[in-house]
Order: structure tokens, then sequence, then C-alpha cells
């Protein structure tokens, strides 16, 4: 997994989670 997925994934986590400022 490259970093952009990664970071792709952590923010959909974060919006998952109502929590979403890493835009």
């Amino acid at each position: 997994m490259c970093k952009e997925e990664a970071r792709d994934v952590k923010v959909e986590t974060r919006i998952e989670h109502g929590d979403p400022r890493d835009v």
C-alpha cells in the first residue's frame, strides 16, 4: 500500500468516526 492510499484510508476512517479534519 502506498502513502497516498494509506492517507485516503485514514481520511475515510476519520470521516466514518465523524472527525474529518484531515482534508
